[in-house]
């Protein structure tokens, strides 16, 4: 019996471990990604301070839907929101690069200089416009 029970608790274990790497994959493993900035900004959204240090000022973001096209020619699209006091919307009609994972973006989005882009991601890009 104390057999089955530690099969069965090395399988459990073994599946917790799987399950963790795989999340940290999708959620935190990044490839760089660039994407072409919108020529419409969005609107600026206000927020509630959420420093919980009593600091009541606003809080803003703009939020952006970037169609990514990845180093390996593949593409992905994401939500990317910047925030925080005084945020800044991304430049319109240029082009950023930003390392990014199945879920998020992990670093960026930066603003990049279009002759920077690798040329099979730029033609990908300039034909999704």
């Amino acid at each position: 019996m104390k057999k089955i029970i530690g099969f069965v608790l090395v399988v459990l274990l073994g599946f917790a471990g799987y399950k963790g790497y795989e999340y940290y994959q999708s959620t935190y493993s990044g490839q760089t990604a660039y994407a072409y900035v919108p020529s419409e900004i969005p609107p600026k959204v206000e927020h509630e301070s959420k420093s919980g240090i009593g600091d009541q000022s606003p809080w803003y973001s703009y939020d952006y839907t970037l169609n990514f096209v990845k180093e390996d020619g593949s593409t992905q699209t994401l939500e990317v929101s910047l925030s925080e006091d005084n945020a800044k919307p991304l430049t319109p009609n240029s082009y950023v690069k930003a390392v990014i994972s199945e879920k998020r973006t992990i670093k960026g989005p930066n603003s990049v200089e279009k002759d920077a882009i690798p040329k099979k991601v730029l033609e990908k890009l300039e034909n999704q416009n």
